[in-house]
């Protein structure tokens, strides 16, 4: 979900998905990634960061979450 508000621009939605960013986030630590061929977070939101790091007002969201 979050990749596709981003991608979409959908800034109604941007709180949703600052909430469940950082909800990924506080998992994270509990999924041991190599052995699920997945991304881990702090990869994850390198790539966002890299693809939507000028969406101001979604980062101060996830800021607000911190």
């Amino acid at each position: 979900m979050i990749d596709s508000v981003l991608e979409r621009a959908a800034s109604t939605s941007y709180p949703h998905a600052a909430r469940d960013l950082a909800a990924c986030e506080a998992m994270s630590a509990q999924v041991d990634w190599t052995a699920h061929g997945l991304t881990p977070h702090a990869d994850y939101l390198a790539g966002l960061r890299s693809r939507h790091g000028r969406k101001a007002s979604f980062w101060s969201l996830v800021g607000r979450g911190r």
